[in-house]
């Protein structure tokens, strides 16, 4: 799973994920609620994802979702991000860390 890099301000498109478990298989995401961090890697500095986190409707158990930025969100940097999925008997599933940059322009 990789990260698309953000950008300052671009709020209006987000990205579309696919969330695949260390041997490739997608992660079913039926009746999930997704969380997420977002860890600044020079400071260690982490923070809730602030964005909506919106399991694929049409296609749950390929592990797709949307992450619609907000803007507390797309903050210049480089980061590690993990999403977190969370099941109807409160039981949890965590990505691996993932880079992500997200640039911005004077």
């Amino acid at each position: 799973m990789a990260l698309q890099q953000g950008i300052v301000g671009s709020r209006h498109t987000g990205q579309s994920i696919t969330w695949t478990r260390t041997d490739g298989t997608p992660q079913d995401l039926t009746g999930a609620t997704l969380t997420g961090t977002i860890r600044e890697v020079s400071s260690g500095v982490s923070r809730a994802i602030a964005g909506a986190l919106t399991v694929s409707p049409t296609n749950p158990a390929d592990g797709i979702f949307t992450w619609g930025y907000a803007a507390a969100d797309l903050v210049a940097g480089v980061y590690e991000v993990q999403f977190i999925a969370t099941y109807a008997d409160t039981l949890a599933d965590k990505t691996e860390p993932e880079s992500w940059t997200v640039i911005g322009f004077p």
